[in-house]
């Protein structure tokens, strides 16, 4: 207490020091001492670069249009750095903004930073590929790192395509080294707009005033990795990946480690952010089902009987202030009743589940100083408070007997011995295994014993359909496959010192690679995931089997996008595409949400057309190229298989309806055909081949000939799907 008394005094007098004169104080130009304050207060680093000469450092790096005028401009300044932040838009009113974003040093005039986006329409398609987005990184890179620093820097290659970062740019890092190891947090990045080869992000981060002393000897990596495994642990676990572009998602069979990553010291040490020893997690432990038996409401509840399930819980019998009911959902309806009290400066809210029938939030609030007095003792104790904690859950959770696990904390250090509460955190099972996400947490008041938060993820009956856990990889196995995908090395770390509340000194320990993404092993196959569910090492892979293929450029841009997927890095160019492949890459390539629900009776598919439809893996994106009108029920023959392969000349159908020229090709005119095979092209498809080939997207074989009956190749598709993509023409 007597610490954060001094440091509020401080900032009082800098802020009366700021806001007066030169000279206000005594004659003789002293400022009288004040025996509270701390010896030493940092000194915030010193402004040589003025808002004028950050403006002009930015105009004479960056393009910046003259319409946008002037910027606003701020600063920041700790003791370590200041920044000026420049920030143009431009005119409010009209349709589409434009946002520029410029942070200058304003010690030493680096560019640290740039960023700019639009609100504007833009194109689909991708024009650059990685090598060549590369290039234009370093020509930036050239340009914007100070001549000084870049031999402390080195590139380093993830791999990862435009796609992965969820939109349409190219992200290239650069690491800084020091005595021949990385630095933790410290570099380049910058980012290249795939489309168009513009520059749309950039930082520099580089502390200065740090010294590396690295030690007589360092921890080999085997130690490393044998002080690591019993702190990890693997939780063998169910985890929801939603596919991209869809709500439609399932649950897989993933280990996970149960705590992050430490560091480790020369000596073998665990250490975490703080410097501190880390400690292990607990073991989490099932708990016991509660003496109360549970029975499914069979309807939701009304207001009577839910507000006795939120007064039990509270314990507070008075009429509350406010009740509400909210219904929502379309398929699957949630029912929630929730009530409020405000009794003696304290406020309490709850939240019931009708349906369920059970407590799933409550928060309680009150005016008074929440903090302990110095050297107080709490008095409620963490073995107290866990009692209560795992009491409330349940007490309060009768659904769940027997399906919730408990997650016990590590002590905290020093910094944390006087809590004013404390917190628990447990987690559902479903056969036997915890299900992340659908977690339970309860805050103890460590000075009344009383639940000051609770929430629960309720679940959606009839939406969950959970693997069964034969057939996964042990334990080790996969702790394996997570430390060689983490990837550990020694690498400079700057941890925060919590007692002097200032950074230490660089320290050379052993740190996670962190290269790659990683957040769960796949179970089945025990390949690294990341938080979307993708293989790390496949999203990571470039096509390996389309150099000097006629598409071997169209073929890249459109993976580079998302739209084609490599089996083991090859793309397989020569092989026949099948109707589910192309259904596929067009709803992709033309950025059309998957329909996963859809009618296909309703659009027309007779029995065994829609029945095949329904059944197939890719029926979100049949379903949204039939919606789309790029496909039609006609299309297909009866008894056809999907995944079988499509004429030329129907897929040249299909993509002249995704170009939205379905009129132009229905014409009962006929538009010249240039092949010597003309008359062979079907009359249903005869413009839509006609159209293609006057722009330019198809062309003839050595003698002429377009084989329009011939089977497409999965190259020849990309070629076409890529000009379809990427060009607009009305």
């Amino acid at each position: 207490m007597i610490r954060k008394q001094n440091r509020l005094l401080a900032a009082l007098l800098a802020a009366a020091l700021l806001a007066l004169p030169t000279g206000a104080w005594a004659a003789d130009g002293t400022v009288p001492e004040d025996p509270a304050l701390p010896a030493a207060q940092p000194q915030l680093a010193e402004v040589k670069v003025s808002r004028e000469q950050a403006v002009a450092i930015a105009h004479r790096t960056f393009a910046i249009p003259a319409e946008l005028g002037e910027p606003n401009a701020g600063i920041s300044q700790d003791a370590d750095r200041a920044v000026w932040s420049l920030r143009w838009q431009s005119d409010e009113k009209k349709p589409d903004q434009i946002y520029i974003n410029v942070y200058i040093d304003a010690v030493n005039g680096r560019v640290v930073g740039y960023s700019t986006w639009s609100t504007g329409p833009e194109s689909q398609a991708l024009s650059y590929t990685r090598d060549e987005a590369l290039a234009i990184a370093r020509d930036w890179f050239q340009k914007l790192v100070p001549e000084e620093l870049r031999p402390a820097l080195r590139f380093v290659d993830t791999g990862m395509a435009a796609r992965y970062y969820g939109g349409a740019t190219y992200q290239f890092h650069w690491e800084r080294v020091e005595q021949g190891y990385p630095v933790m947090d410290e570099g380049v990045s910058i980012a290249v707009d795939a489309r168009n080869g513009s520059l749309t992000d950039y930082s520099l981060t580089w502390s200065e005033g740090r010294s590396f002393a690295a030690p007589g000897s360092v921890l080999s990596r085997e130690k490393a990795e044998a002080a690591l495994r019993p702190h990890l642990g693997m939780t063998l676990q169910y985890r929801y990946y939603t596919k991209r572009g869809t709500d439609e998602g399932e649950w897989r069979l993933v280990y996970a480690p149960r705590t992050g990553l430490p560091y480790v010291d020369q000596e073998g040490r665990l250490l975490d952010y703080n410097g501190r020893v880390a400690q292990p997690n607990p073991e989490p432990r099932l708990l016991d089902s509660p003496q109360k038996p549970y029975r499914t409401p069979t309807s939701p509840l009304d207001r009577e009987a839910a507000l006795a399930i939120a007064a039990a819980a509270t314990g507070i019998t008075a009429p509350p202030a406010s009740s509400s009911y909210d219904e929502t959902g379309t398929d699957v309806k949630r029912h929630e009743w929730s009530f409020s009290w405000r009794t003696d400066g304290v406020e309490t809210y709850a939240t019931v589940d009708a349906r369920a029938g059970v407590l799933t939030s409550l928060y309680t609030w009150s005016r008074d100083d929440e903090s302990l007095r110095e050297g107080e003792e709490p008095p409620v104790s963490r073995a107290e408070a866990e009692a209560r904690a795992i009491a409330f859950v349940q007490n309060n959770r009768p659904d769940l007997a027997g399906r919730i696990l408990y997650l016990p904390q590590p002590e905290r250090g020093d910094m944390y011995r006087k809590p004013v509460s404390y917190d628990f955190h447990f987690v559902q099972l479903q056969n036997g295994l915890p299900v992340d996400g659908r977690d339970l947490s309860v805050e103890i008041d460590a000075r009344t014993g009383a639940v000051r938060w609770y929430s629960a993820y309720t679940e959606v009956p009839g939406k969950d359909d959970f693997p069964a856990a034969e057939g996964a990889i042990r334990a080790d196995k996969a702790l394996d496959a997570y430390l060689e995908a983490k990837g550990i090395r020694l690498a400079w770390v700057t941890l925060w010192d919590p007692d002097r509340e200032e950074r230490r000194q660089p320290q050379l320990l052993w740190a996670s690679d962190d290269v790659l993404p990683l957040s769960a092993i796949d179970a089945r196959t025990g390949a690294p995931l990341d938080w979307e569910g993708r293989d790390l090492i496949a999203a990571a892979r470039r096509p390996t089997d389309i150099a000097g293929h006629f598409a071997e450029r169209e073929i890249e841009l459109l993976w580079s996008r998302g739209v084609l997927e490599l089996e083991d890095g090859r793309f397989r160019p020569d092989e026949l595409a099948t109707a589910a492949e192309l259904a596929r890459w067009i709803v992709l390539a033309k950025g059309i949400q998957p329909y996963p629900a859809a009618d296909f009776r309703g659009m027309g598919a007779g029995s065994a057309l829609a029945l095949q439809l329904e059944a197939s893996k890719d029926s979100p994106y049949f379903g949204a190229a039939f919606r789309a009108g790029i496909m039609r029920p006609e299309d297909f023959t009866e008894g056809v298989d999907l995944n079988g392969p499509v004429s030329r000349e129907l897929f040249a159908l299909w993509a002249v309806r995704a170009m939205a020229y379905t009129r132009v090709a229905e014409m009962e005119a006929r538009i010249a055909l240039p092949f010597a095979d003309a008359e062979q092209v079907g009359a249903k498809y005869h413009n839509a081949v006609a159209l293609l080939a006057g722009f330019g997207i198809i062309s003839g074989d050595a003698e002429n000939r377009y084989h329009p009956q011939a089977e497409i190749t999965r190259g020849a598709a990309a070629q076409i799907l890529y000009a379809v993509s990427a060009e607009q023409r009305y």
